[in-house]
Parts: C-alpha cells; sequence; structure tokens
C-alpha cells in the first residue's frame, strides 16, 4: 500500500516516503496521483491555484507557478521561491489576560522592563565576531564557576552566546541582517536578566550595530 505522509494540519502538500506510480489511489487521502512521485518529493493533496502559497511543516516554502491539481508531483517546475513577510511571534503567540482569564494560573517568573515574562534568570555574553568566542566562553566560565562558590538563588548562571561570523561581511547584505536579527532576538529573550555584547573592534558587525 502506497503511503504519503501530511506534516502540519495547514499543509496542501504531502511527503511521499517511497516511489509512489501515476494512477494509483492513496487510500488513506483518498487520492489519486496524476504523475510519478519520487521518494521524498512532495505532493499535493489539495487544489491549489497559480499564485497561492505552497504550506509544508505549516510554514510557506514556496508559491505554485501554475494550477496544481490533487495528486500531482509538486516540485520546482511548478514550485517557485517568493519573497514574503514573517511575522513569526505573531503566529504563534496566543495572549491570554491573566486578570480576568477564569482559567488562570501562576508561576514563579521574572518580569522584564519590557512587558515579557521569563521562567529563567541567566546573564546573556555575546560574541560580535569568531575572535571573541574565546574570551567570551572564558567570561562564562569565570562567572558560572563564582556563582557555585557562592549563594546566588535567583542566577541560573551565564551562558555563552559564541559563532563563526561576525567577520569579512556585508554590512548592507542579507547575512548582515539574519545576524543582527539573531543577536536583538537574544537580547530581548525574557530568560535574560542582561545581555552582554562583546567584540574586538575591528570586526563588521560592530557592537555599535547592536546597542
Amino acid at each position: 500500500m502506497f503511503q504519503i505522509i501530511k506534516l502540519s494540519e495547514e499543509d496542501n502538500i504531502a511527503v511521499s516516503p517511497m516511489d509512489i506510480p501515476e494512477n494509483v489511489s492513496i487510500e488513506v487521502h483518498n487520492i489519486k496521483t496524476q504523475t510519478k512521485i519520487p521518494q521524498g518529493h512532495k505532493i499535493s493533496i489539495k487544489e491549489i491555484k497559480k499564485g497561492e502559497k505552497i504550506f509544508k511543516y505549516g510554514q510557506i516554502i514556496g508559491e505554485a507557478t501554475t494550477n496544481i491539481n490533487i495528486g500531482e508531483h509538486v516540485h520546482n517546475h511548478n514550485l517557485a521561491f517568493i519573497e514574503f513577510e514573517r511575522n513569526t511571534f505573531n503566529q504563534l503567540t496566543n495572549e491570554v489576560d491573566l486578570k480576568t482569564n477564569s482559567l488562570s494560573k501562576t508561576f514563579e517568573g521574572y518580569s522584564r522592563k519590557n512587558g515579557k515574562i521569563g521562567t529563567r534568570n541567566f546573564i546573556g555574553l555575546v560574541s560580535t565576531v569568531n575572535c571573541s568566542a574565546t574570551v567570551v566562553k572564558q567570561i562564562a566560565d569565570k562567572i558560572n564557576n563564582y556563582l557555585k562558590e557562592n549563594s546566588f538563588d535567583n542566577i541560573d548562571g551565564a551562558v555563552c552566546l559564541k559563532h563563526s561570523s561576525g567577520c569579512g561581511m556585508n554590512t548592507n547584505g542579507y547575512g548582515m541582517q539574519v545576524f543582527q536579527r539573531t543577536i536583538e532576538g537574544f537580547k530581548n529573550h525574557p530568560n535574560f536578566s542582561h545581555v552582554f555584547v562583546i567584540g574586538l573592534g575591528c570586526e563588521c558587525a560592530q557592537i555599535s550595530l547592536f546597542q
């Protein structure tokens, strides 16, 4: 029996774990293949109009370049990568008014100045470039050793956030945009009470970019 895997309820395609011939029925999804589906490739499980978004894992992976019938092979001949606005936090966050909700629960947390609530209280240490990664790790180790030797029940520890980037980058390129967005994500994470950005001074990813 031929099978396909639907990875998310929002998906309009599924993935084939095997080679599936043309014109065979896939009973679980009540569809019939219109074309051959190679192992590991995508198959349409809904009618997809030209210009509509194609979803896998509940995320947009591209746009249909032509009308795609149920049971058709979905690949680069009818799927194109596109630019589109992403707002991951709004998609994944379900805000609840804890003051009025009858099912309100409480937990021990840390209220941050930006209104977010953390469940941990870490100190973050971020390197702006791979050359300062060793320094950042040594600082984190020093802090963690000091915390072990002394009683700081309200501090969970120091986290070394090192990487292999930051040097020789186009400061206006997409890579730098992703890099800056990642650093900002750590800076604003509610599980960090403070985040220190540490650099050498000669890198493209200057500390001034993250102030």
